[in-house]
């Protein structure tokens, strides 16, 4: 019979000895007694030794795994379980991405006033009403901020550091300069009174980046999803004229003379598609919602019709 030595390393104790020699002695006794006889004691015997085994090993201290069985009760409980973890391990999966970028913070929101702040470079900010300043991160001199709205800046002249603000579909970088940034309505919007601004498109998977550009003191940038537009000379009234609470009314589209007011009013605001490029002159006085939606109204001979809360129709009158 082949030796396993597994088998002889986890038999070595006090029981397994025991039952070796008390196999031992049974033959003993067994061979003497039938010594003489002939091969059918001999069977006789072997008999006797094989019925001492089975009897043995079946007394011994043998030990049986148990087997693990998951109750039925229990089996729906584990699948939730397990959908959750699945869900739980994609959550991270997904948001782990966003571990080692910037984390902005909330430096001033505007509700429904013009609020003035003062950034710790002695900058002057003063946001539009329902704009939000966000700071993106602020190493040593240098400062990057995130604009949401519209709002005009003040910035204090950079020894050695940088000043940036994110805007929509634009980065402006500056020394110290005074210059209006707006971002609404899928547009971004800069005015430079005075300075020099370095302004960087941000490209997006739908629209290339384009190259930068440095914008003068009176030059205004329009920048949407398809256009970059650089124009010359503007007049500041119709760019820093919500500062005292008008609007100039220099030539504008009607589409953007109301993505100015949802900006304003926190409101949303519909008309017929044949409107968006009608173009006027005047000048709009920003006091309260109402009057300023009854106002306009007048100009281009119309009415706002409320659908739902803070949302309007503008219907012309025929």
């Amino acid at each position: 019979m082949e030796h396993n030595p597994k088998k002889s390393k986890h038999n070595n104790s006090p029981q397994t000895h025991g039952a070796v020699d008390d196999l031992l002695s049974t033959y003993r006794d067994q061979y003497t007694s039938t010594s003489n006889s002939d091969a059918s004691s001999s069977s006789e015997a072997w008999k006797v030794i094989q019925q001492h085994i089975h009897s043995t090993s079946s007394s011994g201290s043998t030990h049986q795994a148990k087997r693990f069985v998951l109750y039925p009760r229990y089996q729906s409980i584990f699948k939730y379980a397990a959908v959750l973890l699945v869900m739980v391990l994609g959550w991270w999966y997904t948001s782990s991405t966003d571990i080692f970028k910037p984390q902005e913070q909330l430096v001033a929101y505007s509700e429904d006033q013009i609020t003035r702040i003062e950034l710790p470079d002695g900058s002057i900010v003063q946001l539009r009403p329902y704009s939000e300043l966000y700071q993106v991160s602020s190493k040593g001199e240098s400062a990057h901020y995130r604009l949401e709205g519209e709002a005009f800046f003040n910035v204090a002249k950079q020894s050695t550091g940088t000043f940036k603000v994110d805007a929509g579909l634009a980065q402006v970088e500056v020394l110290g300069t005074r210059f209006n940034l707006s971002s609404y309505g899928l547009k971004t919007q800069l005015y430079l009174e005075e300075g020099s601004i370095a302004l960087h498109p941000l490209g997006t998977s739908e629209t290339p980046l384009k190259e930068s550009i440095r914008v003068e003191p009176t030059q205004s940038v329009l920048l949407s999803s398809s256009e970059l537009q650089l124009m010359e000379s503007q007049s500041a009234d119709s760019y820093i004229d919500w500062l005292e609470s008008t609007i100039v009314v220099d030539n504008k589209s009607f589409d953007e003379l109301l993505d100015e007011l949802e900006q304003h009013y926190n409101i949303t605001l519909s008309y017929p598609s044949d409107l968006s490029t009608e173009k006027i002159s005047g000048r709009l006085q920003l006091s309260d919602q109402s009057t300023t939606l009854s106002d306009f109204s007048l100009l281009f001979n119309g009415n706002f019709i409320e659908k739902s809360a803070n949302s309007y129709m503008f219907v012309p009158i025929d």
